[in-house]
C-alpha cells in the first residue's frame, strides 16, 4: 500500500484534475475562414403564414404548398417568398429523432439568419429540422392544387435532368404540329398568349401576361401570332400566387406556371406524334458551353394531367355478373331539368375519384367507391345520363338502391337491403345496414349492424338501433347494443411532426360515441352504461380482461380490468391509455388499481415523451406467506400497495429528462403480490435525471430521494457526471476516455423489520453505513492501439482520484489508484466450402477463431472495505435474500469469498471506466485469457442463402499471479464457457457454466434444448447443477403448444434431485374461442406449500403475451382471415 497523502494536498490535487478535465471537455470555438450558415435548433417551432395552403402526400413526405404573402420563421431564422413549398419527411414507427423539412422558396426569395447574414435570390432550397408539427394560422384558406412541383434538383437552371409533359392545345387555336427549339423563339411574333389565372379574366392582365414561347416551324405561317378568344372560365377556381406586375414583367415564378395548362421545364410530347421538343423554362437557360464529357440523355417521364375541379367524380355502370342481364330505362324530365333512370336485373356502379401521376410514376388516388345492387333508381340534373359520366356538385348523381346491396369505400364494406347515396357529396342513408371497417392497432375488422345508417360524408356515420362487435358469426356471441352510435373514421393528416407515422402504418383514427349501451354475452345483457366514448384503439367494450383464481394464500380471487375512457364516455388524449382494475381476494380483501401510459409527439412543455404510471392498493386483512421459515408474517400496514411511474421527455434531440417515482407500502408487499416484478424488475426509486448528449460526450445531472425506508438507498442532492469516451488524440494515434463525477451523496441503510421472525434473521451488509457528504472522483485512460501484423495490441494506462467525505467509519478518505494493462486480439479463420450435408443442413463451413487476452495491474492506496457502496451491486430483492442467507447458510458470519464486492473485484470490474459501482477498487493483478469460436454455414432457399451461426463456443478464465491476496489461494478462477448449437432454425442445443476452484466456490453447469415454432408453440428441457454454498441438481422444463385450432396446452415443472425434491409444477389448458381465450389451470408451489387454481378469460380480439402467445407470435384476432 502507498502512504496516505496529506488530506489538504489530495483535495487540491483532486479539484485541479476535475476542473482540468471539465475544461478540456468543453468544445472550443473554432474560427473558420469558410462562410457557414448557422444551425437552427430543432427545438424551435416552424411557423408559416400565407394566404392559401395546399396539401399532398408523396411517398414518405407530406407536401405543403403555400402562396400569397408567404412568411416562414423558426427561431431567429426568417424567410419570405411568393411561394413556399415544404416537404415534411415522416419517420417510421418507433423512430424518435428530429424531423427533416425541405424548404423551397420560389419567387423573390429572402432568407435571413440574423446578424447581417441575409440571402436574396429568385429561388432557394434548404433544410430545417424540428421535433414539432408545422404551425399555420387557423384562418388560412385550404385549397386543392394539382400543380405542386416534384422534389428534385432539375428545377435548377441548366440541370440535365428534365421532366416531360403532354402538350396541351392552346386556347383560341387548333392543335398543330410543331417542331424546332423554343430557345430560338425570342421575337414578339414567335409567342402566343397563355390563358390567364384560373378564375380570372384576361382583361387588364397586361400585354405581357402569360407569354409562352412556341417552337418555330409550326404547320401554319412561321413566326405568326395567334390571338386568344373564348377563354373558358372555371367556376370556383382559386389563383395560386403572383401579382399582375410580376406576371407582366415575366419575372413571376409562382405555381401557376407549373399548372397542367403550361408545360414546365423539360420535354413536351405533342399530341400528333411528332418529335418531342423542349418546353419553355421558368427562367432563361444559360448559354451552352463546351462539355468535357458527353451530356447525359434527357429523362422523359410521361405525366397525365388531372381533371378539374377536384369535386368531380367519374362513374360507370357495369353488369353485376358475367351472366347478368342488365335492364336500364331512361326517363328524361326537361320540365324539371333532370333525368331519371330505372335499373333492374343487377348492376355494379364504379365511382372513381381524382387521380394524379407523380414523378416516380405512382398514382395518387383520391377515392374509389363501388356499389352493387339488384335494382336502383338514378337521378341526375340535366338532360344527359349514360352508362359513363361525371358527378359534380352542380350535377350530382343520386341513387336509390334496393336488394342485396354491397357498398365498397376504401377498406370499408357495407351490406344493406335499401340505400340512398349521393355520389358527389358521399352522403347516404342505409336501411338494415351492416358495415365491416378496420380499427387502428387491430388486425381484424369491426362489424357494425344498424336499423338505419346515415353517412354524412366519407368519414362520419350515425347509426340508429346499432350493434358493434368484432365477431364474424351470423349471430355473434358478444356485442355492444346502443340506441345511437356516432362513428368518425379519419386519418390524422395534421400531425406533421417527427413522430408522425408513415402512410403504410397510419391508423384510421376511428372514434365512436354511443348512448344507452348494453353489453351482450351469449345473447344475454350483462352490463349497462349510459354513455360510451372511445378512440376505438381497442375493440373491447368497457371490460378488457377478467381472471378468476383460488389458492391457499389469497383465497378466491376475481380480477377485472376496465377501460376508463369508455366508462367515463371520454375520447382521451391521442397516444394515451387509461385502464382501471377492481379486484377482490376473499382471504385478503378488496383491491383497486389504475394504469396510465402515453407515447405522444408533444407532451409536457411541448416535448415528445413516453412513460407510464401504475398503482394498485389492497385493504389487506391476511398474513403473508413467503416460504420456508417466513410463513404467517404480519404485514406492517393494512392498506398496502405500490405506485410506480417512469417517464422520458425528449426536450431536444440531444437533451432528455427522465422522471421516476416509486412507492411501496411495506418491505414484503412486492414479494407477496408481484413476485415476478420483485425478482426481475428494476428497483423502485424516486428522482430526476437530465442528460445532455454531445457526440461521444454526455453530461448527466441527477437527484434521488429515498421514499421506502425499508430499503438501503443512496440519495443524491444532486450528482453530476460527465462521460467522454473514445476521443482520438494526436492524429488518431492515442485514444482518451474519462469519467468524472461530483455530488453530495447520502447512503441511508434500511430500517430493521418489525416482525420478530424476520428480525431474528436480519443482518446488515458490511458495506452499509449511514454515510453522507461530498463524493468526487475522476477516472481517465490513455490507450495506444497498434496493429502488429495479424495482432491487435492495445497498451493502456489509467488512474483514478477520488475523495469521500465519509467512509463506513464516518472518516474522510482520499483514494488514488494507478492502473496499467495490455489488451490483445488475434483473429483467424478457415473455410471448408466442400462440406455439405442435407441432414444437418450444411452448405460449407467457416471456422472463425479469436484469441483474446487482457493483462491488468492496479495499485490503490485504500482498502475496498473502507467505502460504502454508494453504487450498489445488487437489487433490493437480492439484498433482501443476502441478509437471511448469512444466517441460513453460514450461521451469522459471511465468509469473504461470498461477499459480492470480492466477486466483482475478482472479475475485474475496476478495469472499466464506466463500471456500475465506482467504489469497487483495490490492489489487483490478473491476466484474462479467452477463446471465442464460431462455426458458420449457409441456410435458406437456393439463391437466397443467408449466413448463420451453426455453433458458437466461447470460453475464458483468469490467472491470478498473487493468488493469496486476489483469489483466496487459487491461481486460476472465474472459468466460464457458453455453448450453442443451432441444429436448425427451430432447435437449439445450449449449455453454459461458471467455476471458482477455491473451497466452496460456485460451480454451475446447465445444459438443455430449446425448440420454437412461431404460431405453433415452444418448449425447453434442461438440467442445472449447482455446487458451493448451495447444492442442487434441478431438472426443469416447460411447453406451450397449440394442439389444434381450438386448444393450447401449457405446462412446466422443476424437480431437485437433492434434498429439496419437488420445487413446483403448473399445467393449464386454453380454449381458443370465437369470443375469448379461456384458460383453466392448476399451479403447485412447494416452497410456499400452496396450490392454486386459475381461470382466466381474455378477449379473443385483444390477445396478450400471457395467454395468446405461441412461439413468440400472438394468436391472430378472430375474423382476420374471414369466418373460422
Amino acid at each position: 500500500m502507498m502512504h496516505t497523502p496529506v488530506l489538504l494536498i489530495s483535495l487540491q490535487w483532486l479539484v485541479a484534475i476535475v476542473c482540468l478535465h471539465i475544461a478540456i471537455s468543453v468544445p472550443a470555438t473554432v474560427q473558420s475562414a469558410e462562410l457557414t450558415l448557422p444551425e437552427i435548433s430543432p427545438q424551435f417551432r416552424i411557423q408559416v403564414k400565407a394566404d392559401r395552403m395546399a396539401r399532398e402526400t408523396r411517398g414518405s413526405y407530406d407536401v405543403l404548398a403555400f402562396d400569397g404573402g408567404c412568411q416562414l420563421e423558426q427561431g431567429g431564422f426568417k424567410a419570405s417568398a411568393d411561394e413556399v413549398i415544404l416537404w415534411v419527411e415522416r419517420n417510421a414507427p418507433g423512430e424518435q429523432h428530429p424531423g427533416k423539412i425541405i424548404v423551397y422558396l420560389n419567387g423573390s426569395a429572402t432568407a435571413d439568419w440574423g446578424q447581417g447574414r441575409r440571402l436574396q435570390d429568385q429561388r432557394w432550397m434548404g433544410r430545417l429540422f424540428s421535433v414539432y408539427p408545422i404551425e399555420t394560422p387557423a384562418d388560412i384558406q385550404v385549397v386543392r392544387r394539382h400543380d405542386i412541383p416534384n422534389l428534385d434538383w432539375s428545377r435548377e437552371p441548366g440541370s440535365p435532368v428534365q421532366l416531360a409533359q403532354f402538350s396541351q392545345p392552346q386556347f383560341g387555336q387548333q392543335s398543330t404540329a410543331v417542331a424546332g427549339s423554343a430557345m430560338n423563339a425570342t421575337s414578339p411574333e414567335a409567342v402566343v398568349f397563355a390563358p390567364p389565372l384560373l378564375g380570372q379574366s384576361a382583361a387588364g392582365s397586361g400585354p405581357g401576361f402569360g407569354l409562352l414561347p412556341v417552337p418555330q416551324g409550326a404547320a401554319g405561317d412561321a413566326g405568326s401570332t395567334r390571338s386568344i378568344t373564348q377563354i373558358p372560365q372555371l367556376p370556383g377556381a382559386v389563383p395560386w400566387s403572383g401579382t399582375p406586375e410580376n406576371r407582366a414583367s415575366g419575372t413571376w415564378q409562382g405555381g401557376t406556371l407549373n399548372s397542367e395548362l403550361l408545360p414546365s421545364s423539360g420535354m413536351v410530347i405533342p399530341d400528333n406524334g411528332s418529335a418531342p421538343y423542349p418546353a419553355a423554362g421558368i427562367s432563361p437557360a444559360p448559354a451552352p458551353t463546351a462539355a468535357a464529357f458527353p451530356a447525359p440523355a434527357e429523362q422523359v417521364v410521361r405525366q397525365v394531367t388531372t381533371p378539374s375541379p377536384f369535386a368531380a367524380r367519374s362513374f360507370q355502370f357495369l353488369p353485376r355478373g358475367a351472366n347478368t342481364q342488365q335492364n336500364i330505362q331512361v326517363i328524361p324530365s326537361p320540365e324539371r331539368g333532370e333525368t331519371t333512370a330505372q335499373i333492374t336485373g343487377g348492376f355494379k356502379l364504379v365511382v372513381s375519384g381524382v387521380q394524379a401521376r407523380q414523378a416516380d410514376g405512382t398514382m395518387m388516388d383520391f377515392g374509389t367507391v363501388s356499389l352493387e345492387a339488384d335494382n336502383a333508381v338514378v337521378w341526375r340534373r340535366g338532360t344527359e345520363l349514360g352508362l359513363t359520366g361525371q358527378s359534380t356538385p352542380d350535377q350530382p348523381l343520386e341513387l336509390y338502391l334496393d336488394g342485396n346491396i354491397v357498398f365498397h369505400q376504401g377498406n370499408r364494406v357495407i351490406y344493406a337491403d335499401r340505400m340512398y347515396y349521393n355520389v358527389s357529396s358521399e352522403y347516404g342513408m342505409v336501411l338494415d345496414a351492416e358495415v365491416l371497417t378496420p380499427v387502428p392497432q387491430y388486425q381484424g375488422l369491426l362489424r357494425l349492424k344498424a336499423d338505419v345508417l346515415r353517412q354524412q360524408d366519407r368519414q362520419n356515420f350515425t347509426a340508429y338501433g346499432a350493434a358493434l362487435t368484432t365477431s364474424r358469426l351470423g349471430v355473434p356471441r358478444y356485442w355492444l347494443q346502443s340506441d345511437e352510435v356516432s362513428l368518425s373514421d379519419t386519418r390524422d393528416e395534421t400531425d406533421l411532426s417527427v413522430y408522425a407515422p408513415t402512410d403504410a402504418s397510419r391508423g384510421t383514427n376511428m372514434r365512436a360515441s354511443a348512448r344507452n349501451n348494453f353489453v351482450y354475452l351469449g345473447g344475454v345483457p350483462i352490463f349497462y352504461w349510459p354513455t360510451f366514448g372511445t378512440r376505438l384503439q381497442e375493440p373491447s367494450f368497457y371490460l378488457s380482461g377478467v381472471k378468476f383464481k383460488s389458492d391457499r394464500i389469497f383465497g378466491t380471487q376475481v380480477y377485472t380490468d376496465w377501460n376508463i375512457y369508455q366508462v367515463l364516455g371520454m375520447q382521451g388524449f391521442e397516444g394515451t391509455n387509461l385502464t382501471g382494475s377492481v379486484d377482490y381476494l376473499s382471504d385478503r380483501g378488496p383491491a383497486i388499481g389504475a394504469h396510465f401510459d402515453y407515447n405522444r409527439p408533444t407532451w409536457f412543455f411541448g416535448a415528445p415523451g413516453t412513460g407510464f404510471t401504475d398503482a394498485w392498493f389492497i385493504n389487506d386483512n391476511g398474513l403473508d406467506v413467503l416460504g420456508l421459515d417466513r410463513k404467517s408474517l404480519q404485514p406492517d400496514e393494512q392498506i398496502r400497495g405500490r405506485v410506480l411511474g417512469r417517464n422520458r421527455l425528449f426536450l431536444s434531440p440531444n437533451l432528455e429528462l427522465m422522471v421516476e417515482s416509486g412507492y411501496i407500502s411495506d418491505r414484503n408487499f412486492l414479494e407477496q403480490y408481484f413476485e415476478r416484478e420483485w425478482d426481475t424488475e428494476k428497483d423502485f426509486t424516486s428522482g430526476l435525471r437530465l442528460r445532455r448528449y454531445n457526440g461521444n460526450r454526455m453530461f448527466d445531472i441527477s437527484g434521488n430521494k429515498r421514499v421506502n425506508d425499508f430499503f438501503t438507498e443512496t440519495e443524491s442532492l444532486p450528482k453530476l457526471d460527465h462521460y467522454w469516451l473514445g476521443q482520438d488524440l494526436f492524429g488518431e494515434r492515442f485514444t482518451y476516455s474519462a469519467v468524472s463525477s461530483v455530488g453530495y451523496l447520502h447512503q441511508r441503510p434500511a430500517d430493521a423489520p418489525i416482525d420478530p421472525i424476520e428480525l431474528a434473521k436480519y443482518a446488515p451488509q458490511p458495506w452499509e453505513s449511514d454515510s453522507e457528504g461530498l463524493v468526487a472522483s475522476t477516472r481517465q485512460e490513455f490507450s495506444y492501439p497498434l496493429a502488429l501484423g495479424a495482432f491487435d495490441v492495445i497498451p493502456y494506462v489509467s488512474g483514478e482520484a477520488a475523495f469521500y467525505n465519509e467512509d463506513v467509519n464516518q472518516n474522510d478518505q482520499s483514494r488514488l489508484t494507478g492502473q496499467a494493462g495490455l489488451r490483445t486480439s488475434l483473429p483467424f479463420w478457415r473455410v471448408y466450402p466442400n462440406v455439405e450435408n442435407r441432414l444437418f443442413d450444411l452448405r460449407g463451413i467457416a471456422h472463425k477463431v479469436t484469441l483474446e487476452s487482457d493483462l491488468f495491474y492496479a495499485d490503490s492506496n485504500k482498502d475496498l472495505s473502507l467505502f460504502p457502496l454508494y453504487d450498489p451491486l445488487d437489487d433490493n430483492s437480492q439484498e433482501h435474500f443476502r441478509r437471511r442467507f448469512v444466517f441460513n447458510t453460514f450461521g451469522g458470519t459471511l465468509p469473504g469469498q461470498f461477499d459480492e464486492r470480492n466477486y466483482a473485484l475478482r472479475n475485474g470490474m475496476q478495469r472499466w471506466l464506466t463500471a456500475g459501482s465506482r467504489q469497487v477498487v483495490d490492489d489487483m493483478t490478473q491476466a484474462r485469457f479467452g477463446v471465442n469460436q464460431r462455426w458458420q454455414t449457409k441456410r435458406g432457399l437456393a439463391g437466397r442463402e443467408r449466413v448463420v451461426d451453426l455453433v458458437t463456443f466461447d470460453t475464458d478464465f483468469i490467472f491470478y499471479p498473487q493468488a493469496e491476496r486476489d483469489n483466496f489461494g487459487e491461481s486460476i478462477g472465474a472459468i466460464n464457457y457458453d455453448f450453442r448449437y443451432h441444429v436448425g432454425d427451430r432447435l437449439t442445443l445450449l449449455s453454459d457454466g461458471y467455476f471458482d476452484v477455491f473451497s466452496q466456490g460456485l460451480k454451475s453447469v446447465s445444459a438443455g434444448a430449446q425448440i420454437s415454432r412461431p404460431g405453433r408453440g415452444d418448449a425447453y428441457i434442461g438440467m442445472l447443477s449447482l455446487e458451493g454454498p448451495i447444492s442442487a441438481n434441478i431438472l426443469n422444463g416447460y411447453t406451450n403448444y397449440r394442439l389444434n385450432d381450438k386448444w393450447i396446452v401449457t405446462g412446466g415443472a422443476a424437480f431437485d434431485f437433492g434434498k429439496t425434491g419437488s420445487i413446483g409444477q403448473n399445467i393449464a389448458l386454453t380454449r381458443i374461442g370465437e369470443t375469448a381465450l379461456v384458460r383453466v389451470g392448476v399451479n403447485i408451489d412447494s416452497g410456499r406449500d400452496n396450490v392454486s387454481f386459475n381461470f382466466n378469460i381474455e378477449p379473443r380480439f385483444l390477445p396478450t403475451v400471457r395467454l395468446g402467445s405461441l412461439g413468440g407470435e400472438l394468436i391472430p384476432p378472430v375474423g382476420l382471415f374471414g369466418l373460422e
